[in-house]
């Protein structure tokens, strides 16, 4: 009985979802014609053009069938304004679903002989699932150039191509998961046209409604790999013990970058990322290559990522009874133990020449360190010291830029006091 209900739960589950995926958006538009039944179909092709951005391509069908349909008053085709079931369900199966249904709002034959009708559409529309990325800024890497043709890893020699497409990796992931931009793809075009030509062959309207919602780019990320190095793993020889080490002497990356906003071709943001593995790092590769170049493509990442912070800064957004901060950003991006400056923001500034906005004035009120991170929230302590956060502050509203504090060095726990050692005359 309880698999029943659950299994009848789940099917209506699902019965929701599919359901929610597609609603009808009522559009009001014009078409003219030969014919009063082209007309109607001319109209109904810019009802479909203005809410999936697709053309109707059989346009001649739709008429046709209008013309097999439709009744007539004195040997003219009707202007009234009602339209007979039929006739939009015919239309209805022309389109796949399309266009749900229409209503005539005006006919008018005009001196040359040609109509001209104003119509109300039912237009089926595609509803991407979960938050809306019209919320969000569009924005996309397209795969860097690079100076050389193969780079050196270790004692291979590695394609640009393969590097490049790395580095494409880690800014999808993490640009994904700072959850502030809508990140496209810009590289999957001939399959994404593929499944496009598979849902236009034979499909409900629920899947015809997916055409024509690509989205367009506000932002696009560019730029050149100049260096990559891995040196070989070398051994040493220990004197005293006669053991052996094996380690990486070096790896670095050099590369620039661009954020360019792709209506006006204006640059938002350009840096030079010139990274190179510490020793704490070399050592945490155990001496393999392949390791080393991970992380050269995780810094690598990280640092253009890190351009996020200057578009969108982190905001602290509430303050728990623990005292902890809560920030409006996880995953990848956030580490724990970082440590981040808290500023206070305060009076617009405006350019007196030009009169561009500037952005608020930002004071510097204390420094936090990241203490856990969840996929879309992080949490902060306050360090002791380092200033005072309020309630007052974050509802006035508060940003969060990496610190450039070096805390000192973690002192050694307390040693017990050793206790006396007393000696018996026998011992």
């Amino acid at each position: 009985m309880l698999r029943n209900i659950t299994l009848a739960l789940l099917a209506l589950f699902l019965n929701v979802t599919l359901h929610a995926q597609t609603t009808a958006d009522s559009v009001e538009t014009e078409g003219v014609g030969i014919t009063h039944n082209q007309a109607i179909a001319n109209a109904l092709a810019e009802a479909i053009r203005q809410v999936t951005g697709t053309a109707l391509d059989n346009t001649r069908a739709v008429e046709s069938a209008l013309a097999r349909v439709s009744t007539t008053t004195n040997g003219e085709n009707t202007s009234t304004t009602t339209v007979s079931e039929q006739t939009n369900e015919r239309l209805a199966l022309l389109t796949k679903g399309v266009i749900k249904s229409y209503r005539i709002q005006s006919s008018e034959k005009l001196q040359d002989g040609s109509w001209k009708v104003r119509l109300t559409a039912e237009v089926t529309r595609y509803q991407t699932p979960g938050l809306s990325p019209d919320t969000r800024r569009k924005i996309a890497m397209v795969p860097f150039s690079a100076r050389e043709k193969t780079f050196t890893v270790g004692t291979s020699q590695v394609l640009a191509t393969t590097v490049t497409d790395d580095l494409l990796s880690d800014f999808n992931l993490h640009f994904t998961q700072s959850r502030r931009f809508a990140v496209l793809t810009r590289t999957d075009n001939g399959s994404l046209a593929a499944e496009k030509r598979l849902i236009e062959a034979n499909s409900p309207a629920s899947e015809m409604a997916k055409l024509g919602q690509m989205l367009g780019l506000d932002y696009m990320v560019v730029g050149n790999v100049k260096q990559l190095y891995v040196a070989p793993v070398q051994t040493a020889t220990i004197a005293i013990s006669g053991a052996t080490m094996s380690g990486i002497p070096r790896a670095f990356i050099e590369l620039d970058y661009r954020i360019v906003v792709v209506a006006t071709s204006q640059i938002k943001w350009a840096d030079n990322l010139s990274i190179e593995l510490s020793p704490q790092e070399l050592a945490q590769t155990n001496g393999d290559v392949l390791t080393a170049y991970r992380f050269l493509m995780q810094n690598a990442g990280l640092g253009i990522a890190a351009a996020l912070d200057n578009i969108y800064p982190i905001n602290g957004v509430k303050i728990l009874s623990n005292g902890e901060l809560v920030l409006d950003r996880g995953g990848s991006l956030i580490i724990p133990g970082a440590l981040y400056d808290v500023f206070r923001l305060g009076e617009e500034i405006t350019n007196p020449v030009n009169g561009e906005p500037l952005g608020p004035t930002e004071e510097r009120i204390a420094t936090v360190q990241i203490t856990r991170v969840d996929a879309k929230l992080s949490y902060a302590g306050l360090l002791q010291g380092y200033g005072k956060i309020s309630a007052e502050d974050v509802q006035r509203g508060i940003i969060l830029r990496p610190s450039q504090i070096s805390l000192p060095p973690a002192q050694p726990a307390a040693q017990p006091a050793k206790r006396p050692v007393i000696k018996l005359p026998f011992d």
